[in-house]
């Protein structure tokens, strides 16, 4: 099984699929249910969604070229728009 496949499959994966959900609700009720002065908790749920996105579009990256490519910070960057 090559890159490309592990990542299919890895998204694929109920198990995944679940936690990831679970990571995003949960992100975003505690934002919603946070007092105006947690900021710093808010900042904190924000970047965990942007790593969960940036999970999936590496991965869907990965299946798209059929391998991986070398992930130098321009190519990351790239990645994560």
């Amino acid at each position: 099984m090559n890159r490309a496949e592990k990542a299919k499959a890895t998204l694929d994966n109920d198990f995944i699929k679940s936690a990831i959900n679970e990571i995003r609700e949960a992100c975003y009720k505690n934002i919603s249910l946070s007092a105006h002065d947690q900021a710093d908790l808010r900042e904190d749920l924000y970047y965990m969604l942007r790593a969960v996105a940036a999970f999936e579009r590496v991965l869907q990256h990965h299946i798209r070229e059929g391998k991986v490519d070398d992930l130098n910070e321009l190519n990351i960057k790239r990645i994560m728009r």
